[in-house]
């Protein structure tokens, strides 16, 4: 059940690639689980799992690589809305 934090955790996530790259976004998430030995499937109050992320990560491409990102370009479904 996501809270209020997991759409602030995409958009994060979402910047995050824009900057770093989705490849590197992707790489660190997979790293933090395996470091960290976290279920990738696993959902917390505050963090959509890890498979969540990644994929929501791969979904976004377009607003990556069109700069929607930063701004207010996305629309409050993209990120809102449970996986």
């Amino acid at each position: 059940m996501p809270l209020v934090s997991w759409p602030f955790e995409y958009k994060a996530d979402a910047i995050a690639a824009q900057y770093v790259g989705k490849e590197q976004m992707v790489s660190a998430l997979m790293k933090l689980a395996d470091k960290n030995n976290i279920d990738m499937n696993r959902d917390s109050y505050t963090h959509p799992s890890i498979s969540k992320r990644v994929a929501r990560l791969n979904r976004l491409t377009f607003y990556i690589l069109t700069g929607l990102v930063a701004g207010v370009g996305f629309e409050p479904t993209t990120f809102g809305s449970r996986d």
